[in-house]
């Protein structure tokens, strides 16, 4: 992963196919993530992912990843 910058709880890292799992748990939360995105129910899938992350890191966009520091472990927090 590639921090861009971090925090003494948080790491900034930019966006990464190795994220993905992590991300599809997020946007699939229909609870409390889903509902705020522009689609209509429909789970985001591994490929349209895989797709969004080399869009953005091809684009140089501006995007990253929010990932806790942990005792046990580092934990995804959110993509920005």
């Amino acid at each position: 992963m590639n921090t861009i910058f971090s925090s003494p709880r948080i790491l900034f890292v930019q966006v990464s196919e190795e994220l993905i799992p992590d991300y599809l748990v997020m946007v699939n939360d229909v609870e409390n993530v889903q509902r705020f995105l522009a689609i209509n129910g429909t789970p985001f899938t591994k490929e349209k992912e895989v797709s969004w992350v080399n869009c953005k890191l091809s684009d140089g966009s501006p995007v990253f990843s929010m990932l806790e520091r942990r005792p046990d472990a580092l934990s995804a927090i959110s993509s920005i």
